[in-house]
């Protein structure tokens, strides 16, 4: 986010215990932060959730509040023509905050069949499945991609063998999460050559798009768009017989679509190449970070945790 906010809220932190991330009562990981004063490790723990709304949620910090902890995680892909689904990330964090200081709060969509959930999820080219994930994040201000204070990415979702075939699925789907997301997987050759996969989001550059299944046999496929800032590439565009790439993750910088596999005369083809996922982030004026990627619990939407004394 912009250098302007790191000089505006001077670093205040206590420390905070750590909040358990997941639904239905699972827990995240990590130590836990301790207090150093005992005034504040007497002060009962307060918090709020946010849950996937499909929109940017408000939350102003309540008075003599100067630090917060968070912990969320990005969407997941939809699953593929196994069943397997591609996860989001998990990020946690204490950042600085004044009181009565407002924050905005992204909570990513799982993607849905073809396309792409909300905050940064790309659209998949088949229109059966592989949409991917989109990101949750944290911000000073709304709608703008440069004041994200932390960013959980998501998944992107698998390549598609083809219109005809489902007994072998095509190209997994790159994990999201971490200050490199994971990449998607080659598509399923089928005496004809598959997309690849799309690079994983980094800390500086949206993942590459996959390439297009080569030319060895009738009609070569389409390679996937680049991801870019807080945004997956789309997937290649299914050609003949052969499969659509997956739609790339949110993110950071989102994750690239995956290529669409060759189609050769008759039956033969090659599936589509998985989409990547999307990085995760943290401003540099937030303490204690920790990234994962693939978190276990990040298999649907996103999710996003505050808590504080």
């Amino acid at each position: 986010m912009q250098a302007s906010f790191t000089a505006r809220y001077a670093l205040c932190i206590f420390g905070a215990l750590a909040f358990l991330a997941g639904c239905g009562g699972n827990a995240g990981g990590g130590a836990p932060l301790t207090f150093g004063s005992p005034a504040l490790r007497n002060t009962p723990l307060k918090g709020k959730t946010f849950f996937f709304t499909g929109r940017s949620q408000s939350f102003r910090v309540p008075s003599a509040v100067y630090s917060i902890t968070v912990v969320m995680r990005g969407a997941a892909g939809p699953a593929d023509c196994k069943g397997a689904v591609g996860r989001g990330g998990r990020v946690t964090a204490v950042i600085p905050v004044l009181p009565h200081q407002k924050l905005w709060v992204y909570v990513g969509g799982q993607g849905h069949g073809q396309l792409g959930g909300f905050n940064g999820g790309a659209n998949a080219a088949s229109d059966l499945l592989g949409g991917g994930g989109g990101a949750s994040d944290v911000r000073a201000s709304p709608g703008r991609l440069t004041d994200r204070i932390l960013v959980a990415g998501g998944a992107g979702g698998g390549g598609w063998p083809n219109g005809f075939y489902t007994f072998s699925c095509a190209g997994e789907p790159g994990y999201g999460g971490g200050l490199v997301a994971g990449a998607g997987g080659l598509g399923f050759n089928y005496y004809a050559n598959g997309g690849g996969g799309g690079g994983g989001g980094t800390q500086a550059a949206g993942g590459a798009g996959g390439p297009a299944g080569s030319p060895s046999t009738q009609y070569h496929g389409y390679p996937g768009k680049e991801g870019r800032i807080g945004e997956g590439g789309s997937g290649g565009r299914a050609v003949g017989y052969g499969g659509g790439g997956g739609g790339g993750g949110g993110g950071y910088y989102g994750g690239g679509g995956g290529g669409s596999g060759s189609s050769g005369p008759g039956s033969l083809w090659g599936g589509g190449g998985g989409g990547g996922g999307g990085s995760s982030y943290a401003e540099p004026s937030a303490a204690r970070v920790q990234f994962w990627q693939n978190w276990k619990n990040a298999t649907g939407d996103g999710l996003v945790v505050f808590s504080w004394r």
